[in-house]
């Protein structure tokens, strides 16, 4: 629930064939991939369409050792395998959205802490909120909520590999603000280039530019071309929108990215704190 923002009900029936990237070999659990994927069958998902979302890396740490538990009590584990172990058959027909409830409540009140279940919920929803760069249209699908991108999936019956690959590095932007335990973060060039170029998409996006747009005509001209290429071609669409509203004379750019030892000085030329990325730099906006 709070690594995936899964509901209770969904957690009730979610099984192992529901993470396609999990994989059994003997008494061990291996994921092919982490953030790994949960897709949520229709008949799981609140508003009856089927939709996906990701478990973070620590997430799965957790789920492959209760998993290899289980294996090592003897249990035959196979895809019709509920992922939450509710003992014999009677009880796991039987299961529901408030069993699941009573089971985390019991943890929290052996923990001392007074806190309603879905409190779990609501941090996955806090942190997703913090993760600027991920669109509020993904925010509301992985939620599980009805939107664009929860449509797109139940027209075409699947995402394509490029979309699933694009959720999960939300997931890896989202790692930070939900995981519990502290991880060395070693980004290299590449990656901070990475993030750079999909925070610009974001903002482009915002302004009315279609940065696949501006991909597809990137690659007319230089089918090798890079990220760096990339960065380029959509400032300076950014520019050619700016200039052709008046806002380079009228107003200064509104949101930047500055090295964490530079946040005072813009903070008293009226900028305000915005976001950190993951690389430690900061963003900052500044109102109209």
């Amino acid at each position: 629930m709070a690594f995936s923002g899964l509901r209770p009900s969904t957690l009730a029936g979610l099984q192992l064939k529901d993470l396609p990237e999990l994989r059994i070999e003997g008494k061990i659990v291996v994921f092919e991939k982490a953030p790994t994927r949960i897709n949520v069958r229709a008949q799981l998902s609140k508003n009856g369409r089927p939709y996906a979302t990701f478990l973070i890396k620590e997430g799965c740490d957790y789920l492959k050792d209760y998993l290899e538990y289980r294996l090592r009590k003897g249990e035959v584990l196979t895809g019709e395998s509920s992922v939450i172990s509710f003992g014999s058959r009677a009880r796991i027909r039987s299961f529901s959205r408030k069993a699941v409830q009573r089971m985390v409540k019991r943890v929290f009140d052996q923990a001392g802490f007074k806190f309603r279940p879905y409190v779990l919920r609501s941090y996955f929803a806090t942190a997703i909120d913090n993760v600027r760069v991920i669109p509020f249209t993904r925010q509301q699908f992985y939620m599980g909520h009805t939107g664009p991108v929860e449509m797109t999936y139940t027209v075409h019956k699947r995402l394509s590999e490029s979309q699933v690959e694009e959720m999960r590095k939300d997931f890896i932007d989202l790692e930070r603000y939900l995981s519990t335990i502290t991880r060395p973060s070693q980004l290299s060039e590449e990656d901070k280039k990475e993030m750079d170029l999909r925070a610009l998409r974001n903002f482009a996006s915002s302004l009315g530019i279609d940065p696949m747009k501006v991909r597809i005509e990137l690659a007319k001209e230089n089918a090798d071309f890079g990220v760096d290429d990339e960065i380029k071609a959509i400032q300076d669409s950014i520019r050619k929108i700016i200039g052709r509203t008046g806002l380079a004379k009228e107003d200064p750019p509104s949101q930047m990215v500055i090295k964490p030892e530079e946040l005072d000085i813009y903070l008293r030329q009226g900028w305000s704190y915005f976001n950190e990325l993951k690389d430690g730099r900061i963003i900052i906006r500044k109102e109209a």
